[in-house]
This record gives structure tokens, sequence and C-alpha cells, in this order.
């Protein structure tokens, strides 16, 4: 945040119209347990616009931010982009309570002409000890798999 400043994230948050755009937690926490709030329907609405080029940025900022989200491609020819998050459980402490954990996995399979968003969370309801965020894309890749759609 130093180097952007809290006004640029705020106009940044409201130009892409990101989630509640409330980033008042400050950059410490505010991307995974603070004010800052996304719902599943709104980080896939993010991801379209992110993919067509509709947010304001430069096609420079773009390119890398997609080169950033590859993961991998397939031998079928399937591409997977995405990006994991971890954060904690509301009403309570990741120092305290590591084990409560939310985990998110967003991101596109692209396949052929076609092209695929996905948004997936998930809330530890027994005690894990490995981050939520790096087990959701675990999960999510085994059933995009399994679906078939990264051959």
């Amino acid at each position: 945040m130093p180097q952007l400043g809290q006004k640029a994230i705020d106009n940044y948050l409201k130009d892409f119209n990101y989630g509640n755009k409330d980033f008042s937690g400050g950059l410490d926490k505010a991307w995974v347990s603070s004010t800052l709030k996304i719902s599943g329907y709104e980080q896939l609405e993010f991801l379209r616009n992110f993919w067509t080029g509709k947010l304001a940025v430069s096609k420079k900022a773009h390119d890398l931010a997609k080169g950033a989200l590859f993961i991998k491609k397939y031998p079928g020819g399937g591409l997977l982009y995405g990006k994991t998050g971890t954060g904690c459980l509301q009403g309570t402490s990741c120092m305290s309570q590591p084990d409560k954990m939310l985990g998110w996995f967003v991101g596109y399979v692209v396949n052929g002409s076609s092209t695929y968003a996905f948004a997936a969370n998930s809330a530890d309801l027994q005690p894990e000890k490995e981050p939520a965020g790096p087990r959701m894309r675990n999960t999510v890749i085994s059933l995009l798999e399994h679906m078939k759609l990264l051959n």
C-alpha cells in the first residue's frame, strides 16, 4: 500500500466494482479476513471483466497479471489459471485458532475455444493443519480433471 496509497486502492476497488469495496481494514489483513468482502458471484463477475480486458488497467499490467495466474498446461492442451487465498473465520484469531480457516481458489480453464471461470471457497469445520487455500485448489483441480475440462 505505501507505493499505491489508500486513495488509489479505494479508486481501483470502485473502478473494478470489487466486492464491498471496503479496504478500511488496511493492507495487512483486508484481503484475507478483515473489511474487504466479496461473494463468489461477485468474484466471477470480476474474473470475467479481468479476463476479457474490461478492467481499467494497461495492457502490460493485464498481461503480467494473466501470466502470474498461469498454473499449468495439460497434455491435451487445457490451460489452468488461478489464485488461492486463505483467511480466518470471522470471530476467530488465526494465531489462537489457526485451524479455523477460509479457503478460496478462483481462476479459469481454457480448453480449445472455450473459457470457464470458477470461484470456490470453503470454511473449515474440522481442525486442519495445512492452509485452506491450497487445499481448496487441490480439490478444485481434482474436480476439473474428473470433469475432463483440463484435457
